[in-house]
């Protein structure tokens, strides 16, 4: 159930808490609105992880891709932070159009 919260007090004890016990890593900014993600049922998490693993091996364990289960895409350099996603998935193909920065990758495509 979708919720808004309006009190900007309350929001920043939430996302402060959240950060503290680690468990914001799944959450994401849609064009300045934060959005907290729903926790990963086994089922979704078992799809995901063979996803992955069968994308590593179609591409072999010695190909220089990079692949992650989670990290975090925007199409912003300037204040990344501001639109963001972290899919279940992400592979980064050398010489692809996504560039690897600090802690995202910029550009690509998601879906």
């Amino acid at each position: 159930m979708p919720t808004l919260i309006n009190f900007p007090e309350l929001e920043e004890q939430i996302r402060a808490d959240r950060a503290e016990r680690r468990i914001d890593w799944q959450d994401e900014v849609w064009d300045g609105t934060y959005l907290i993600m729903p926790p990963l049922d086994l089922q979704h998490q078992e799809i995901r992880g063979r996803l992955i693993a069968a994308i590593q091996s179609a591409l072999g364990f010695s190909n220089p891709a990079r692949i992650y289960l989670g990290v975090n895409v925007t199409d912003r350099s300037d204040d990344w932070t501001q639109n963001y996603r972290c899919p279940d998935g992400v592979v980064a193909l050398p010489g692809g159009t996504a560039r690897e920065c600090d802690a995202y990758y910029l550009g690509g495509q998601t879906s």
